[in-house]
């Protein structure tokens, strides 16, 4: 394990990129027209979503350069600074 320097007796948690969660969402393409996509999240902070169950369609990295805005009640902005890309999950 590995110690965080300024908190000695807490382990940081390894990155195993094993699945954290799954599930199928809904999101906007870039001609506005909506798309069903299987998600996975990873324990690295990647967000993966697929066309079927093994087609990789895309990824998102979540980090400290992204930023996730609710602006509906089941509508999520994700805008990645880094990529300069912004992705409307439904």
């Amino acid at each position: 394990m590995i110690y965080d320097e300024y908190k000695i007796g807490k382990p940081i948690p390894k990155i195993t990129n094993e699945c954290v969660f799954k599930g199928t969402l809904i999101k906007k393409n870039w001609y506005g027209k909506k798309q069903l996509r299987f998600l996975k999240l990873v324990d690295s902070g990647e967000l993966q979503y697929y066309k079927g169950q093994n087609e990789l369609k895309g990824s998102i990295t979540i980090g400290p350069m992204t930023e996730i805005k609710r602006t509906e009640k089941t509508v999520l902005n994700i805008t990645c600074l880094k990529k300069k890309r912004e992705y409307i999950l439904i």
